[in-house]
């Protein structure tokens, strides 16, 4: 991991998939520009030469675009593990394969059902019970780290409760007459601008440097 990407942190694995699933939430509903950083297209990247061998190792990246069927082209051939697995709209492939020296790696590809142009591909090595900073890497050319910080931020976080609010009002308001109206409580304010500015240091409006 470079030095500008230096972030200490430790998650258990489910909830390292919650911060993935997160993420690509974020860019389905932010789509930031081929400029932010966020997210690699086009070319599918290499996997590194470092990563192999034994212990514990995670290597992740966002991509834009059709990413499967991808067959070799990130450098490895991979068998994959039955279908298409679902839940909540999040959909979900797996692939093995093996380093030289015989060493299991798992590849996982994550999109949205109803938004399949935007991908989360994780990369592992052993037994994940946790994940931490210590065994996590990206693509130089990738500021995942800028994602991950936001999709985990408390405004990001409250921005997406109150979108869920609204979506569950709008629904209630379709199959409701006005009388059961008036007797729902809202709890919220609706906000017709949908997401406001993270601050000026935004990475979905900076560019790479």
């Amino acid at each position: 991991m470079s030095d500008e990407q230096q972030w200490n942190f430790e998650v258990n694995s489910k909830d390292w998939e919650d911060i993935l699933i997160r993420c690509l939430h974020l860019l389905a509903t932010k789509q930031p520009n081929e400029q932010s950083g966020l997210f690699i297209s086009h070319l599918r990247p290499t996997l590194p030469d470092s990563f192999g061998g034994q212990g514990k190792k995670v290597y992740c990246f966002a991509y834009k675009g059709k990413f499967l069927p991808s067959g070799n082209l990130d450098g490895r051939y991979w068998k994959p593990s039955q279908g298409t697995k679902e839940k909540n709209s999040v959909c979900k492939r797996y692939f093995y394969s093996k380093d030289l020296d015989g060493n299991k790696m798992k590849r996982q590809v994550m999109w949205l059902k109803d938004n399949p142009d935007w991908n989360i591909v994780e990369y592992s090595i052993g037994r994940l019970s946790t994940v931490n900073s210590e065994i996590l890497d990206f693509p130089k050319e990738m500021r995942m780290l800028d994602l991950i910080r936001i999709s985990t931020s408390p405004e990001y976080q409250k921005q997406e409760e109150e979108r869920a609010n609204i979506t569950q009002w709008n629904e209630f308001v379709a199959q409701s007459d006005k009388e059961e109206m008036d007797r729902f409580p809202l709890h919220f304010v609706k906000d017709d601008t949908g997401f406001g500015d993270f601050s000026e240091s935004d990475p979905f409006n900076s560019t790479v440097s």
